[in-house]
């Protein structure tokens, strides 16, 4: 389980260092995160989710609006839905981080091109003094990439259309983890078949 420890400090380089996981587990946590950009650097996450499963059915779900100190722009808004208003009166990044973390115990996380959500939840963690992440990552791009050729492009939205959940809302964290556990699970089971 991840402890939480604040003031706990790691060389940052050595801290935003993640391992990959090798096998491909029936219980595992699915992660993903709306944020007001692409650099975990300077942008901020304006959602999070994560959606656990245990032998491929979900279990219980984490999902929370993040009031950012800077403001949601415009572009940000049409891609998201996520508007300043929806997240005026959501809590900060240090009042929910430590529990997302918390919840995310020693589970493998998966996530859709897993290098962008980890990079985002692992500089914010070292910016709280959180303790250092033991979990072991898989990237679900790289998964497709593998399992689903059949595919134009290994994007979530395309993968989306082709598992047949395109009635499901992109950009919104938690369908997001919705639909990349269902990725997860249809690369899975081609790899279980591949090895029978």
């Amino acid at each position: 389980m991840n402890e939480i420890k604040t003031g706990y400090r790691h060389d940052y380089a050595d801290y935003m260092k993640y391992k990959k996981c090798k096998s491909l587990p029936p219980d595992f946590i699915v992660i993903d995160f709306e944020t007001t950009g692409l650099s975990h650097k300077s942008c901020e996450i304006i959602q999070m989710a994560a959606i656990k499963y245990i032998d491929g059915e979900e279990s219980e779900r984490f999902v929370t609006l993040v009031q950012p100190f800077g403001s949601i722009s415009s572009h940000i808004t049409r891609i998201t839905g996520i508007s300043n208003e929806d997240v005026a009166t959501a809590p900060l990044i240090d009042e929910v981080l430590p529990a997302f973390v918390q919840f995310l115990e020693d589970h493998v996380i998966i996530a859709h091109n897993a290098s962008f959500d980890m990079k985002f939840l692992l500089h914010n963690a070292y910016h709280l003094g959180l303790d250092q992440l033991e979990n072991h990552v898989i990237d679900t791009v790289q998964l497709a990439r593998k399992h689903m050729k059949d595919v134009r492009n290994h994007k979530l939205e395309t993968l989306k259309i082709a598992l047949g959940l395109s009635n499901m809302i992109s950009h919104r964290a938690d369908t997001d983890c919705m639909v990349t556990a269902e990725v997860y699970k249809k690369c899975r089971d081609h790899y279980m078949i591949g090895t029978n």
